[in-house]
């Protein structure tokens, strides 16, 4: 190990390229992390499309944001953004590398790399994708077994957020208390909020917010557009809760289907950049319903009681 486990490094690189939902799960690790370490550089790499909301997961970070999906991805699609990646953990120089993504992938192996005389971790035991992990030694040269020598082993059957908190266990060299995902909305964010809400003719604290979409990642996970639509109208008919269907622009089509089945729901659609708009419409509903996405995350996160 290039540090000791009583001694906070000067950087600390954090390699979460996953999904939001995983995102706002992982957020109490680095909260652990700057508050044990508040001296210490800590520098997570996300995807490009949640950099808006993650200041609200967790102060002191240096976001790393990139445009790469390792998963849909290989390493010669985007060769420049991956040596533009690649020459930024060099200038980091961290002493501490964690792949912290749930599936292990090409990216965090080719970073993780740049950094060979870091402390390098990954979370769990998985095997690395042998198809892309061919294409990274093809692309850059890079054996994805070699990089990470210590795994981190997750108990079977335990919650996600309980399960991240190993990284922290192993850098801190100690058991440590597992505090559950919580955001908070920052109060201009709640009054944007509050004017789009009224504009649909809603009110605070009293709507259903429903996702019935969120399925870019995997379809099979979303509800038939029916049947959201008779539990919306169901809600609506003998509790007086209205609806309001939120989405981005690529599932408008689905959203509409689940507004006509339900006979009546207001609905927002959010654009690139709207993560905290949306954050802050699901923390003012009365309960959430939807499909499990980064949504119901930001929702459970959020103290929203979910159905998904």
């Amino acid at each position: 190990m290039s540090e000791s486990l009583n001694v906070a490094p000067r950087t600390a690189l954090i390699l979460k390229v996953d999904t939001l939902g995983d995102l706002v799960v992982f957020a109490p690790v680095l909260r652990a992390l700057r508050a044990a370490w508040p001296d210490t550089r800590l520098a997570v790499v996300i995807r490009r499309a949640y950099v808006d909301l993650a200041p609200w997961l967790a102060d002191g970070v240096d976001w790393l944001p990139t445009t790469l999906d390792p998963f849909a991805q290989g390493p010669e699609v985007d060769a420049g953004e991956t040596v533009r990646l690649r020459e930024a953990v060099q200038r980091l120089d961290p002493q501490v590398v964690v792949a912290a993504t749930s599936r292990r992938n090409w990216l965090e192996a080719a970073l993780g790399a740049a950094a060979p005389a870091a402390r390098r971790l990954a979370l769990g035991a998985e095997q690395e994708d042998e198809f892309f992990a061919t294409r990274l030694r093809v692309a850059l040269g890079i054996s994805a077994t070699q990089v990470f020598a210590e795994r981190l082993p997750i108990a079977a059957g335990e919650a996600d957020w309980r399960n991240n908190f190993a990284v922290v266990d192993a850098l801190l060299g100690r058991l440590v208390e597992r505090t559950p995902p919580a955001l908070m909305v920052p109060a201009a964010a709640q009054a944007e909020a509050a004017e789009i809400l009224r504009g649909l003719g809603l009110r605070p604290g009293n709507y259903v917010a429903c996702a019935a979409a969120g399925f870019a990642n995997v379809r099979l996970k979303t509800w038939p557009a029916e049947r959201f639509g008779a539990v919306l109208r169901r809600l609506r008919e003998r509790h007086g809760i209205p609806a309001l269907l939120v989405g981005n622009p690529g599932e408008a089509a689905h959203l509409e289907a689940v507004r006509a089945a339900a006979g009546e729901a207001a609905v927002w659609i959010g654009g690139e950049g709207q993560l905290g708009r949306l954050a802050a419409l699901l923390g003012q509903a009365k309960l959430y319903l939807g499909n499990d996405t980064g949504a119901m995350h930001l929702a459970a996160a959020l103290g929203v009681p979910v159905t998904a």
